[in-house]
């Protein structure tokens, strides 16, 4: 057994030790912990700390080679996932912080795309503006906000308003389990 908090790599090793393998991977193994530690580039491959894109249902993808600013970390902003579309990310029951980051990578204007965003089915992004929030096109911006989950997933609905809605990263951190 497994208990939430414990880092991955943690986990891996002690399989190893007792010749067991632990068949689970992530960019982030060094300090992903179990229970609730989530990091995807949705629309791409892995980079950095996040996972390739993953837990998703529907929606297309886009990719830019455009720098990104506001980031150091530009190829999780250069790909999308975009239309409407789902998350369902597998956590244990338990408090999460939850990161949506966001770069305007096709549109060149304020109010040319917006979109709702639901976390377990309460709005927590409202006719959202990449491009107003973030400042401008291909600039980095992140919106965090905090969710309960019951039922053993993070349940995150992506609705377009005008245009498409998208995402180009999803973190999820848990704050507190439920146990």
């Amino acid at each position: 057994t497994v208990e939430a908090g414990v880092v991955l790599k943690e986990i891996q090793n002690a399989a190893a030790a007792a010749d067991r393998l632990f068949p689970l991977s992530l960019g982030a193994e060094g300090s992903c912990q179990i229970g609730g530690n989530i990091a995807i580039n949705a629309g791409g491959a892995a980079v950095g700390d996040y996972s390739a894109d993953a837990f998703y249902f529907g929606g297309s993808t886009y990719k830019t080679s455009a720098a990104i600013g506001n980031t150091d970390l530009d190829a999780l902003y250069q790909t999308e996932r975009y239309g409407n579309f789902s998350y369902d990310g597998p956590v244990a029951n338990g408090v999460y912080d939850v990161t949506l980051d966001f770069a305007e990578i096709y549109l060149n204007g304020a109010g040319q795309r917006l979109f709702d965003v639901k976390a377990e089915g309460r709005i927590v992004l409202d006719n959202y503006d990449v491009f107003k929030e973030a400042g401008g096109k291909n600039l980095a911006v992140s919106e965090t906000f905090q969710v309960t989950v019951t039922d053993g997933k993070l349940d995150l609905d992506f609705i377009s308003v005008r245009d498409n809605a998208k995402v180009s990263g999803i973190e999820i951190a848990l704050v507190d389990d439920l146990i």
